[in-house]
Protein backbone atom coordinates (compact mmCIF):
# COMPACT_ATOMS: atom_id res chain seq x y z
CA UNK A 1 0.00 0.00 0.00
CA UNK A 2 2.55 2.31 0.62
CA UNK A 3 4.22 1.57 -2.78
CA UNK A 4 1.27 2.83 -4.34
CA UNK A 5 1.01 5.88 -2.45
CA UNK A 6 4.57 6.46 -2.94
CA UNK A 7 3.94 5.94 -6.58
CA UNK A 8 1.07 8.13 -7.16
CA UNK A 9 3.32 10.75 -5.11
CA UNK A 10 6.01 10.69 -7.17
CA UNK A 11 3.09 11.05 -10.46
CA UNK A 12 1.71 14.35 -8.78
CA UNK A 13 4.86 15.97 -8.14
CA UNK A 14 5.97 15.08 -12.02
CA UNK A 15 3.10 16.53 -13.31
CA UNK A 16 3.17 19.46 -10.90
CA UNK A 17 6.46 19.97 -11.53
CA UNK A 18 5.71 19.99 -15.48
CA UNK A 19 2.94 22.07 -15.30
CA UNK A 20 4.85 24.75 -13.83
CA UNK A 21 6.95 24.03 -16.93
CA UNK A 22 3.71 24.17 -19.97
CA UNK A 23 2.24 27.65 -17.84
CA UNK A 24 4.79 29.77 -20.57
CA UNK A 25 3.43 27.60 -23.63
CA UNK A 26 0.47 27.44 -25.38
CA UNK A 27 -1.83 26.05 -22.37
CA UNK A 28 -1.91 27.35 -18.90
CA UNK A 29 -2.22 25.26 -15.71
CA UNK A 30 -5.76 25.96 -15.46
CA UNK A 31 -6.69 24.86 -19.17
CA UNK A 32 -4.38 21.44 -18.68
CA UNK A 33 -6.03 20.75 -15.01
CA UNK A 34 -9.62 21.26 -16.90
CA UNK A 35 -8.85 18.86 -20.06
CA UNK A 36 -7.66 16.23 -17.18
CA UNK A 37 -10.51 16.43 -15.23
CA UNK A 38 -12.62 16.55 -18.61
CA UNK A 39 -10.97 13.25 -19.31
CA UNK A 40 -11.22 11.40 -16.20
CA UNK A 41 -15.10 12.13 -16.10
CA UNK A 42 -15.71 10.73 -19.58
CA UNK A 43 -13.96 8.02 -18.55
CA UNK A 44 -15.35 7.26 -15.31
CA UNK A 45 -19.11 7.87 -17.43
CA UNK A 46 -18.22 5.45 -19.65
CA UNK A 47 -17.39 2.76 -16.81
CA UNK A 48 -20.14 3.54 -14.95
CA UNK A 49 -22.66 3.55 -17.69
CA UNK A 50 -21.58 0.99 -19.09
CA UNK A 51 -22.04 -1.33 -15.56
CA UNK A 52 -25.30 0.89 -14.70
CA UNK A 53 -27.08 1.82 -17.45
CA UNK A 54 -27.31 -1.38 -18.89
CA UNK A 55 -30.42 -1.90 -20.85
CA UNK A 56 -33.26 -4.23 -19.05
CA UNK A 57 -33.44 -7.81 -19.92
CA UNK A 58 -35.66 -8.62 -22.89
CA UNK A 59 -38.25 -11.84 -22.25
CA UNK A 60 -41.29 -13.34 -24.10
CA UNK A 61 -44.69 -12.09 -22.67
CA UNK A 62 -47.57 -13.10 -23.97
CA UNK A 63 -50.39 -10.37 -24.47
CA UNK A 64 -53.96 -10.56 -23.78
CA UNK A 65 -55.52 -7.89 -27.20
CA UNK A 66 -58.64 -6.88 -27.40
CA UNK A 67 -60.30 -7.20 -30.89
CA UNK A 68 -63.76 -5.70 -30.64
CA UNK A 69 -64.22 -1.99 -29.07
CA UNK A 70 -66.56 -1.88 -25.73
CA UNK A 71 -68.80 1.59 -26.20
CA UNK A 72 -70.65 3.68 -23.40
CA UNK A 73 -73.27 6.65 -24.34
CA UNK A 74 -71.55 8.88 -22.61
CA UNK A 75 -68.29 10.00 -24.64
CA UNK A 76 -66.27 10.76 -21.28
CA UNK A 77 -66.87 8.00 -19.70
CA UNK A 78 -66.47 5.98 -22.73
CA UNK A 79 -62.80 7.19 -23.44
CA UNK A 80 -62.10 6.92 -19.60
CA UNK A 81 -63.25 3.20 -18.92
CA UNK A 82 -64.03 1.19 -22.56
CA UNK A 83 -61.02 -0.23 -23.69
CA UNK A 84 -60.98 -0.16 -27.76
CA UNK A 85 -59.85 -3.17 -30.54
CA UNK A 86 -55.92 -3.45 -29.91
CA UNK A 87 -55.78 -2.23 -26.30
CA UNK A 88 -53.72 -4.82 -24.18
CA UNK A 89 -55.59 -6.00 -21.10
CA UNK A 90 -53.24 -8.10 -19.42
CA UNK A 91 -49.68 -9.04 -20.39
CA UNK A 92 -48.31 -12.59 -18.81
CA UNK A 93 -44.71 -14.24 -18.70
CA UNK A 94 -44.86 -17.07 -21.47
CA UNK A 95 -46.48 -19.93 -20.78
CA UNK A 96 -49.15 -18.60 -19.16
CA UNK A 97 -52.25 -21.50 -19.14
CA UNK A 98 -55.29 -18.90 -20.97
CA UNK A 99 -58.89 -20.12 -20.26
CA UNK A 100 -61.12 -21.21 -22.77
CA UNK A 101 -63.05 -18.23 -23.22
CA UNK A 102 -59.71 -15.59 -23.32
CA UNK A 103 -58.65 -17.97 -26.32
CA UNK A 104 -62.03 -17.21 -28.43
CA UNK A 105 -62.79 -14.00 -27.22
CA UNK A 106 -59.59 -12.19 -27.09
CA UNK A 107 -55.87 -12.04 -29.46
CA UNK A 108 -52.88 -13.37 -27.43
CA UNK A 109 -49.63 -12.58 -29.23
CA UNK A 110 -46.09 -13.44 -27.92
CA UNK A 111 -44.23 -10.18 -27.64
CA UNK A 112 -39.98 -9.73 -26.66
CA UNK A 113 -39.89 -6.89 -24.74
CA UNK A 114 -38.59 -5.68 -21.14
CA UNK A 115 -40.66 -5.94 -17.69
CA UNK A 116 -40.55 -1.61 -18.06
CA UNK A 117 -42.57 -2.31 -21.58
CA UNK A 118 -44.99 -5.19 -20.36
CA UNK A 119 -46.24 -2.34 -18.06
CA UNK A 120 -46.18 0.62 -19.95
CA UNK A 121 -48.80 -1.52 -22.46
CA UNK A 122 -51.74 -2.31 -19.83
CA UNK A 123 -51.09 1.43 -18.27
CA UNK A 124 -54.42 4.08 -18.18
CA UNK A 125 -53.59 7.45 -19.97
CA UNK A 126 -53.50 9.65 -17.26
CA UNK A 127 -53.22 13.12 -16.16
CA UNK A 128 -52.20 14.97 -12.85
CA UNK A 129 -55.11 17.09 -11.23
CA UNK A 130 -54.12 19.31 -8.35
CA UNK A 131 -57.10 20.95 -5.64
CA UNK A 132 -57.86 21.56 -2.31
CA UNK A 133 -60.02 19.68 -0.38
CA UNK A 134 -60.85 19.93 3.56
CA UNK A 135 -58.38 18.86 5.95
CA UNK A 136 -59.88 18.67 8.90
CA UNK A 137 -62.73 20.27 11.76
CA UNK A 138 -61.42 24.08 11.62
CA UNK A 139 -62.42 24.20 7.33
CA UNK A 140 -59.10 24.73 6.53
CA UNK A 141 -58.17 23.35 2.57
CA UNK A 142 -55.25 21.36 1.88
CA UNK A 143 -53.66 21.56 -1.56
CA UNK A 144 -53.49 17.72 -3.18
CA UNK A 145 -52.50 16.00 -6.29
CA UNK A 146 -54.53 12.83 -7.90
CA UNK A 147 -54.00 11.60 -10.88
CA UNK A 148 -57.07 11.35 -13.22
CA UNK A 149 -57.53 8.59 -16.10
CA UNK A 150 -58.06 9.72 -19.34
CA UNK A 151 -58.40 6.89 -21.32
CA UNK A 152 -58.35 3.01 -20.55
CA UNK A 153 -54.94 2.72 -22.27
CA UNK A 154 -52.02 5.29 -23.78
CA UNK A 155 -50.82 2.51 -26.10
CA UNK A 156 -52.14 -0.05 -28.60
CA UNK A 157 -51.41 -3.08 -30.82
CA UNK A 158 -51.93 -1.76 -34.52
CA UNK A 159 -53.89 -4.65 -35.68
CA UNK A 160 -53.76 -3.40 -39.42
CA UNK A 161 -50.58 -3.84 -39.07
CA UNK A 162 -50.20 -7.30 -37.62
CA UNK A 163 -52.69 -8.54 -40.56
CA UNK A 164 -54.95 -6.57 -42.72
CA UNK A 165 -56.98 -9.33 -43.02
CA UNK A 166 -57.34 -10.07 -39.58
CA UNK A 167 -61.16 -11.47 -38.46
CA UNK A 168 -61.98 -11.71 -34.91
CA UNK A 169 -64.50 -14.47 -35.86
CA UNK A 170 -60.56 -16.11 -36.70
CA UNK A 171 -60.38 -16.82 -33.17
CA UNK A 172 -63.35 -19.55 -32.87
CA UNK A 173 -61.18 -22.05 -34.41
CA UNK A 174 -57.72 -20.48 -32.71
CA UNK A 175 -55.18 -18.60 -32.12
CA UNK A 176 -53.57 -17.56 -35.29
CA UNK A 177 -50.40 -15.99 -34.51
CA UNK A 178 -48.71 -18.01 -31.82
CA UNK A 179 -46.01 -19.43 -34.07
CA UNK A 180 -44.36 -15.67 -34.22
CA UNK A 181 -42.95 -13.54 -31.95
CA UNK A 182 -43.51 -9.90 -32.20
CA UNK A 183 -41.37 -6.97 -30.69
CA UNK A 184 -42.30 -3.47 -29.92
CA UNK A 185 -42.76 -2.84 -33.33
CA UNK A 186 -46.58 -3.56 -33.46
CA UNK A 187 -47.18 -0.89 -30.84
CA UNK A 188 -48.39 2.42 -31.18
CA UNK A 189 -49.13 5.34 -28.98
CA UNK A 190 -52.61 6.78 -29.34
CA UNK A 191 -53.26 10.59 -30.39
CA UNK A 192 -53.32 13.02 -28.14
CA UNK A 193 -56.65 13.72 -26.52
Amino acid sequence: MKKIISFFGDVFKKVKTRLKSIEVRKFNKKTVIIGIVIVVLAAGGLFFGRKYLKPKPKQIYEALIAVRSQSNPDPKEDERNSLKAGDVILVLPEGHKWSETERVSYLILRMKMNEDQARTLVEPEQKTVKEEVPSGPDGKKEKQERQEILRARRYRINLEELDKNFDPNDLLARQPYLDKVYDWKIVEKKAKL
